[in-house]
């Protein structure tokens, strides 16, 4: 479906887009020029460092996915301030030591 000039921009939201494929992909979402571009970052300065390198339409939000204590009330700031998220990019991760070659075991 094609998107008409007054529609409003899309919302996409990026976690872990500080860095690697998910700034690739909040680049390639940010050139469109047709959409906001959330930048899901841990840390708020490396997220604000990557929005800045990336068109104005481009801002970072403090997200951190490893904290599930902090999870909802950041999700849910981050709807009040940008509201609604039109695509979810899952991209962070937790690498814990050992990483892939030891997975936990279910019980830990």
């Amino acid at each position: 479906m094609s998107r008409l000039p007054e529609d409003p921009p899309r919302t996409a939201l990026i976690t872990g887009a500080n860095r690697g494929i998910g700034f690739a992909i909040a680049a390639a979402f940010s050139a469109r020029n047709d959409m906001r571009v959330l930048i899901g970052a841990r840390n708020g300065a490396d997220g604000d460092a990557a929005a800045q390198t990336l068109n104005g339409a481009s801002r970072a939000v403090c997200l951190d996915l490893a904290d599930e204590s902090r999870t909802a009330a950041d999700i849910a700031a981050i709807r009040a301030e940008h509201g609604p998220i039109d695509i979810l990019i899952n991209n962070a991760a937790v690498l814990e030591p050992g990483g892939f070659a030891q997975p936990k075991s279910a019980g830990s």
